[in-house]
């Protein structure tokens, strides 16, 4: 299904509804996130992980077992 234009006929619907102008939030109920500090220099800090997991399989006697390691940089991210 393609609906074009679709945001900007609801955005127009949404705002000439009385209702939904009576009832949408003006106060938001969660605090401001802080603000992130910008890392200028890539690899300056290296974020790793190990996920570790057992497989069973049932056709063989043996388990596999799966190890994965992931680095993020959280400058380039």
């Amino acid at each position: 299904m393609f609906w074009p234009k679709m945001r900007d006929q609801i955005t127009i619907y949404v705002q000439a509804s009385p209702t939904c102008q009576r009832n949408k939030r003006r106060v938001k109920k969660y605090g401001w996130l802080p603000p992130k500090e910008a890392e200028a220099t890539p690899f300056d800090k290296c974020l790793l992980f190990l996920l570790d997991h057992t497989l069973y399989v049932k056709k063989g006697k043996t388990d596999l077992i799966c190890k994965c390691v992931t680095m993020i940089d959280p400058a380039t991210g």
